[in-house]
């Protein structure tokens, strides 16, 4: 059985633009997981401390048969790369 799943993605260090790029794409290669759409990434301002880099921002709309956890397992590795 597929499911539904929407994840919110967002970065502000090293080139966040790119890092969000690189994570839609392993997220698109994700195991018994298919990309159904992307938003546009946009900019927003930092919510608490204000020293620190503006973020881009952005969903993806993913369908994937994984389990709960296999997905958050799956999630983390992209965070992690």
């Amino acid at each position: 059985m597929m499911t539904d799943v929407f994840i919110g993605l967002g970065s502000n260090l090293k080139d966040p633009a790119a890092q969000l790029a690189r994570a839609v794409s392993a997220l698109a290669t994700l195991p018994e997981t298919a990309l159904v759409a992307q938003s546009p990434f946009y900019a927003s301002r930092p919510v608490g401390p204000q020293d620190q880099p503006d973020f881009v921002n952005g969903a993806v709309w993913l369908r994937t048969s994984l389990l709960p956890h296999q997905l958050l397992d799956e999630l983390q590795n992209v965070e992690q790369q």
